[in-house]
């Protein structure tokens, strides 16, 4: 596919304040921009680690690059982990808010291995906080980063562990991003929790105070002889394709459980309420005094409601 001609189809009515609206139609051709090939199978684990309630894999796995043609395959990494307990399990896709793997990334996979859970964690194939992305590519970030998660639910379809009806997903900052819009294109994920994760990403890039994104957005404007963020927002509201907004709607409301930072400023409070309206205000913890990483830490005193949750709806 080349998204370049998908592109070139859609007119936008801009607006400096917010997200240009679209009707369902339109939604419709944005979401064949994450249409793939099937990845490249059989894939074969390593083996990391044994432990009592789970086994810990890494693999690696590849596919035809979903965003253009002549580009070489694209592949993804992954650590997976392995209940031992018996019989089908619903599985958790963790997305990660940075490229690499962490030790939040860990601690959250094997938790949730603990109580029972299949866990694969997708490595970022790049970075979002490259300073030198041209503004033309924020949407192929988003789209290679989706495509190969549904890449790594196409191998959990093969597994027989694997409850099929039973996907869900936790994602923390732009993993909740990236989660909330792969809600909304790909339906086998029935379940998510969405932490400190936001819509309008336009306004994300132009109003955050993440240093990375600050870098970056200070690059770009002084390339583009723009003194004025709202004229940069602006840019990016012609620009850019790929949004959770687009993508979230009410009939998801059930499935979706938000926690929000209501003194944030790196995935702003006001672009986390969004998300939390397109959803149609669904179960949700609001963190009073919380900014991005005091929010984010909660989630070692929630995992117990996130299991519970997710389990329900799984």
């Amino acid at each position: 596919m080349k998204i370049f001609v998908l592109l070139a189809s859609f007119t936008l009515v801009t607006s400096v304040f917010s997200l240009p609206k679209i009707d369902q139609k339109e939604i419709e051709q944005r979401k064949k921009l994450f249409n793939y090939q099937s990845p490249f199978l059989p894939v074969i684990h390593e083996v990391i680690s044994k432990q009592k309630s789970f086994t810990h894999y890494k693999g690696k796995l590849a596919g035809p690059n979903p965003v253009l043609e002549n580009n070489p395959d694209i592949s993804v990494r992954y650590h997976y982990f392995k209940s031992t307990q018996s019989g089908p399990r619903p599985t958790i896709i963790v997305l990660p808010p940075f490229i690499g793997y962490t030790i939040m990334d860990l601690h959250i996979a094997t938790s949730f291995a603990r109580d029972g859970f299949h866990v694969v964690v997708p490595l970022l194939v790049d970075d979002i906080f490259d300073t030198d992305r041209p503004i033309t590519d924020i949407d192929g970030f988003f789209i290679r980063n989706i495509v190969t998660v549904r890449m790594i639910i196409d191998l959990l379809e093969l597994l027989p562990e694997v409850k099929k009806d039973g996907i869900g997903g936790f994602g923390m900052s732009l993993g909740g991003i990236r989660l909330a819009t792969l809600m909304g294109v790909d339906s086998r994920v029935r379940a998510g929790a969405l932490y400190i994760s936001g819509g309008d990403i336009p306004h994300t890039l132009t109003y955050s105070s993440l240093t990375p994104i600050e870098r970056w957005r200070d690059k770009r404007m002084k390339e583009l002889n723009l003194e004025k963020r709202n004229d940069f927002r602006k840019l990016l509201n012609n620009q850019v394709l790929i949004d959770p907004l687009h993508f979230s709607d009410e009939n998801k409301k059930e499935n979706i459980y938000m926690v929000l930072g209501k003194r944030d400023t790196v995935v702003p409070s006001i672009n986390q309420e969004k998300l939390w309206d397109a959803y149609g205000r669904p179960q949700a913890d609001f963190v009073k005094y919380g900014g991005h990483y005091s929010t984010g830490a909660t989630y070692l005193y929630k995992m117990d409601k996130i299991k519970k949750f997710l389990n329900e709806k799984l």
